[in-house]
């Protein structure tokens, strides 16, 4: 060992020598950069506190403990009151936030705690209920009025009036609030606040005990808004008897003209026969059984597509003109039968504006000012 040791020193002695060797053969400048170099032996004399007042003590970063209070640590760790007191004094600096359950009032609780899916409600006219609903189901309730009339200032529930039944879905947990009453009939009307609650739907039977004068009253209003409609209904008859005897137009008598042409297996003066039908108008019909349109005549200004129809149900089907109007159509006819049995057929006859799409494309719009556009 020492005479490896002697050896390196050597080494180390001869690197030096050649390298300031090499600098004076260079002419290179050698500098000493510890010109205040200690031997061994001093620094032996300086490496302790004691024999050098200079020296200033760190800071320990490592204290050495023994095994066992290591495992008294541990034990201490497991301990559920250690645990406990941890988060104790953890709340005592961070306090956690509190959870706070809105407050119901104790007749709201009431009615809460007394939900069936199906109830059955006995008011007097003026007087109002409150009634627990399923959350984000449809509820029914049904009435003993003929055509009731509802009223609310709710703007998150869809309902649904038809004759004598109400259909409510609450899409929030916020209180309903409805005032039933029979249609004309104001001094009928009951309050209902609907309280949506997690629970399937409820089926409310809703039975108002209205005196005879409010029936009487009920029954005449119903009686003349059934005169009005049938009024109404008398008038569009007339109108449309009017219309059918005044004289076509010679435009009208020109298609009419030509579909009957077209139901007799005729051609049309001026049409030929091209079959070019265009893919998006090979099923132009609004029907659920099978059709296609199978021929096309082109004349100068109109376009005739037929279109075959065949029952494929199990049951009678019922074709009507308007299943087969497009906005690029002038007339539409149905040959022989509209009521189709399982199984039968029947050709539609529509003629087109051959250069509608073209005058759609010419035509220059201007956006609306309105929001809606």
């Amino acid at each position: 060992m020492k005479q490896k040791s002697i050896y390196l020193l050597i080494a180390g002695a001869l690197s030096v020598a050649s390298t300031a060797a090499f600098a004076q053969e260079a002419d290179i400048p050698f500098v000493d950069v510890s010109p205040n170099k200690i031997s061994a032996s001093e620094a032996r004399a300086q490496g302790t506190p004691a024999q050098n007042p200079a020296f200033v003590p760190g800071t320990p970063v490592n204290n050495r403990v023994s095994a066992d209070a290591l495992r008294r640590q541990a034990m201490s760790l497991s301990d559920p009151s250690y645990a406990q007191e941890i988060e104790r004094q953890y709340q005592e600096y961070v306090p956690l936030p509190q959870v706070t359950q809105k407050k119901v009032p104790d007749f709201v609780q009431k009615a809460i705690d007394n939900y069936k899916p199906e109830q059955k409600i006995d008011v007097e006219p003026r007087q109002n209920r409150i009634v627990p609903v399923g959350f984000g189901f449809m509820n029914s309730i049904q009435t003993n009025f003929d055509a009731v009339a509802v009223r609310t200032s709710d703007e998150y529930s869809i309902i649904e009036v038809e004759d004598g039944y109400v259909y409510v879905t609450p899409l929030s947990d916020q209180p309903i609030s409805l005032i039933l009453y029979e249609d004309g009939v104001l001094e009928s009307q009951v309050s209902l606040v609907l309280y949506p609650i997690d629970a399937p739907p409820a089926m409310v039977d809703l039975t108002v005990n209205m005196s005879p004068q409010m029936i009487a009253k009920a029954n005449s209003y119903q009686e003349r808004i059934k005169q009005e409609i049938e009024a109404e209904e008398a008038r569009a008859r007339e109108a449309q008897l009017e219309d059918r005897s005044a004289p076509p137009s010679s435009h009208v008598a020109y298609l009419a003209k030509t579909l009957e042409q077209v139901a007799q297996q005729q051609m049309p003066r001026g049409f030929t026969m091209t079959n070019d039908i265009p893919a998006h108008l090979k099923y132009p019909c609004r029907v659920t059984i099978e059709q296609t349109a199978g021929q096309r005549m082109t004349g100068t200004r109109e376009v005739i597509d037929v279109v075959l129809l065949k029952n494929t149900t199990g049951g009678v089907y019922h074709v009507k003109e308007e299943m087969c109007l497009t906005k690029d159509a002038l007339a539409v006819a149905i040959h022989d039968k509209a009521f189709l049995q399982p199984g039968d057929e029947t050709e539609v006859y529509i003629i087109r504006d051959r250069f509608y799409e073209q005058e759609q494309q010419r035509q220059i719009t201007r956006p609306r000012l309105t929001t809606k556009g």
